[in-house]
């Protein structure tokens, strides 16, 4: 919770507790700076043309954590996201609430690019800012806690609140896009193209059709698993998907080059659609799978088996590098139906080649 010397930093809220309690600025639950006068500094900073970076934190999957585990959990994830945040920018920023789980903050020091990369580096850093992608050791359980951030600047990105708003909601929203648990600085030649709307998922309904259609036209097994990754790849948001073959090897489905050995991956696989994560990948029980992970910048890992509900033909892999991915209903959906289409087709090829 923010006290009246941390406050009393800055010209406009100093003004206010001439006359106001510190508790007339703050989000009582949080201890944060209040929607009102996080937004209010903002529009300050605007008039007197003071430089600052202004960002958007969204909690990764908040909802499931108050429906799994209670709303008073949620609220102690809010209070402890909320306590660092403050002491991370204490000096130089504020952090404020903006509702539910969404978190705004000010940065008066980071206005280049890569100040500002190096500050949300640290945020996400374990053993740097230890604010998200990190351990919440809270009263009933220790939680993993992510989120997804959005960043721009005044007056390189914009020059009026309404705009710099905008390109923060951009910002989260390409974030979401690429599956959560990252941040993204607003980049001109990068986001000023970028449609919001068109960063939503299509359909299921739309997804399913698009890759049954891609999986129709391909003529051998190899051709189907590139169709099939074409078709879902800008839905799941995936760079590359591999094939997992008898020599214990997995191929990139893109060209069928081998990508990396890992005889004992299939000791993670206890369901249709499994995920795992560096954090929680019990070493002892898959040392080659864990060292793929240490080699490698890669972090999480999705397999969907290939099978039809009784015998399973093969293994679809899903790695994404550098972020720990949390992979969404959309995604175990996807690469369920996935898997079970593929299963009918080499179930089909095995059986015309017996004939």
């Amino acid at each position: 919770m923010y006290i009246e010397s941390q406050l009393n930093q800055y010209d406009y809220f100093k003004d206010i507790l001439k006359d106001k309690d510190i508790s007339y600025l703050l989000d009582p639950l949080t201890g944060l700076v209040s929607r009102k006068h996080i937004t209010g500094f903002v529009k300050y900073l605007l008039e007197n043309e003071i430089p600052f970076s202004y960002g958007m934190i969204d909690l990764d999957n908040f909802k499931e954590v108050n429906d799994t585990y209670g709303h008073s959990t949620g609220d102690e994830v809010l209070v402890g996201v909320a306590d660092r945040m403050i002491n991370y920018l204490d000096g130089y920023g504020v952090a404020g609430r903006y509702g539910g789980d969404e978190l705004m903050f000010v940065n008066l020091r980071d206005i280049e690019y890569d100040d500002k990369k190096q500050f949300c580096a640290t945020l996400y850093s374990e053993n740097g800012g230890k604010v998200l992608k990190t351990i919440y050791n809270l009263s009933k359980l220790d939680l993993y806690v992510t989120g997804t951030l959005g960043m721009a600047t005044y007056p390189l990105d914009a020059k009026d609140y309404d705009n710099l708003f905008a390109l923060i909601d951009k910002t989260l929203y390409r974030g979401k896009s690429k599956g959560r648990n990252c941040y993204i600085i607003y980049v001109d030649k990068l986001h000023k193209d970028i449609v919001i709307k068109n960063l939503h998922n299509n359909s299921l309904y739309q997804i399913f059709k698009n890759l049954t259609y891609n999986l129709s036209d391909g003529k051998t097994i190899h051709e189907k698993l590139r169709l099939g990754f074409e078709a879902i790849k800008d839905d799941v948001h995936l760079t590359n998907m591999y094939y997992f073959g008898d020599d214990d090897m997995l191929y990139s489905v893109i060209d069928n080059e081998p990508f990396l050995r890992a005889p004992d991956i299939l000791s993670a696989v206890t369901d249709d659609v499994v995920s795992a994560t560096s954090l929680d990948l019990e070493k002892d029980k898959y040392p080659q799978t864990a060292k793929i992970f240490n080699e490698t910048q890669y972090d999480t890992i999705l397999i969907s088996k290939i099978t039809d509900g009784k015998e399973t033909y093969g293994y679809l892999v899903c790695t994404e590098a550098k972020i720990q991915r949390i992979w969404q209903d959309l995604d175990y959906a996807v690469m369920y139906y996935f898997g079970h289409s593929m299963a009918n087709y080499i179930k089909q090829e095995l059986k015309e080649n017996k004939t």
